[in-house]
């Protein structure tokens, strides 16, 4: 009975196998670029309906961290670069839809190059570069089909000294871009005219000018002070036609050279580091928060906007107190302050206490936005199209955000019906 039953599975799982097997090459070559490339070479072994299909799949992903062995190890990095070589000089000549290479190791750069080159070749939409070494100079040809481009700079001597010049690129996702790379991302994007998406990671540059009349969506992480970043940098964005807008990381205001009739989505989540505590007063109550106010007052086109509270909590305290006690020397707000924190100021400034009272001082600020109902009165809100307010904090904290920021914020909305969402 029991050999019965084992003969009857495997006729089954043979009959499936074979339901598989019959389909055509264009069905199983989407199967088998759901894979990466390594795993879709191993299915040559099931049997001979499989032994060259992965030749012509035009998806080609090749993953370090999918190969067998340890991350870092050499014998690895030399199999790993072995295989890719392997496999580019076997395969047919076909189109490549999608080429990949991740690693966070360094594979040489002329590997990188003939991958590149490789790409280019077999007319490649899809190009992802991870943490790859690149040779100097990067020798990056045009690619007439190229459509999304993906780089991910580990490498201090990277971005390439030239830009980039894509002509079809319509997707173009940079991480680390440092220092002197703020040259190549604005020449790649102004060399992109068809550019429809930009996002910078771990953008960490003194100053950046964008300039791109078909871009719709904008991503920019920056990094932090913590991690090295620079101190208010200097980011304009001309952008007409930008629908999106995403910013995150340190205090860096991002301002537009042009009006953005097009801009609908909005999300801001800002971190106001240690490092602005330890500044000069001047710095921290006039530039930082002003300009985070009038990039706010830039994007007020959106209907849609997600802000971080802590953010706009900080920003608007600083930037009021600035505006009412140093410029019009009316000392209410002042007072306040002064009064919320006198009680609240541990003796003799002990360390701990320190800590403990910067780590709260979003709910501080709350505080004494609350107690001051009239300062937001004669402000008009910067969002005049809002039909959606969502507010963001950590998962952990217990911020109570004042009744007339919601007000401020709101206030200026023409539509009928505003949805407003609490963390």
């Amino acid at each position: 009975m029991g050999k019965r039953r084992c003969q009857k599975k495997r006729k089954i799982l043979g009959e499936e196998e074979n339901i598989i097997s019959s389909l055509p090459d264009s069905i199983l070559h989407k199967i088998l670029s759901s894979i990466d490339t390594r795993s879709a070479v191993q299915t040559c072994i099931l049997s001979n309906r499989w032994r060259y299909l992965w030749i012509s799949v035009p998806s080609l992903d090749f993953d370090y961290f999918q190969f067998p062995g340890t991350d870092g190890c050499s014998d690895k990095s030399r199999q790993f670069a072995h295989f890719v070589k392997r496999v580019l000089s076997l395969r047919d000549t076909s189109n490549v839809s999608r080429f990949y290479l991740q690693s966070s190791y360094d594979l040489g750069p002329t590997l990188v190059e003939n991958c590149i080159r490789y790409a280019s070749q077999h007319n490649a939409k899809e190009l992802l570069l991870s943490g790859t070494t690149y040779p100097k100079p990067l020798r990056f040809p045009i690619i007439e089909s190229l459509v999304s481009l993906e780089m991910n700079c580990e490498d201090i001597s990277t971005p390439p000294d030239k830009p980039l010049r894509l002509p079809a690129l319509k997707t173009l996702h940079l991480s680390n871009c440092m220092h002197d790379g703020a040259t190549f991302v604005e020449e790649t994007v102004w060399n992109s005219p068809n550019l429809e998406t930009l996002i910078l990671d771990e953008l960490n540059v003194e100053s950046l000018h964008i300039t791109a009349s078909n871009l719709r969506n904008l991503v920019l992480v920056c990094l932090t002070l913590e991690d090295g970043g620079h101190y208010d940098p200097k980011i304009l964005v001309s952008a007409p036609r930008l629908t999106s807008f995403k910013l995150e990381g340190c205090i860096s205001p991002v301002f537009s050279s042009t009006s953005l009739p097009c801009l609908q989505n909005v999300n801001v989540n800002l971190v106001v580091p240690q490092f602005y505590y330890e500044q000069d007063e001047d710095i921290i109550m006039q530039s930082s928060p002003l300009n985070l106010i009038n990039m706010l007052e830039q994007l007020r086109e959106a209907s849609s906007i997600t802000l971080s509270m802590e953010t706009l909590l900080m920003s608007l305290c600083f930037a009021w107190i600035n505006v009412f006690v140093k410029r019009a020397r009316a000392a209410k707000i002042h007072a306040y302050t002064i009064g919320h924190f006198k009680i609240k100021m541990p003796m003799l400034w002990k360390a701990k206490a320190q800590e403990r009272l910067i780590d709260k001082l979003e709910d501080d600020f709350a505080k004494v936005l609350a107690r001051d109902s009239d300062s937001l009165n004669n402000r008009p809100s910067p969002f005049r199209k809002l039909k959606h307010l969502k507010l963001t904090a950590p998962s952990c904290s217990t911020l109570n955000l004042p009744l007339n920021v919601i007000t401020y914020l709101t206030k200026g909305s023409a539509c009928d019906k505003l949805v407003v969402e609490f963390p």
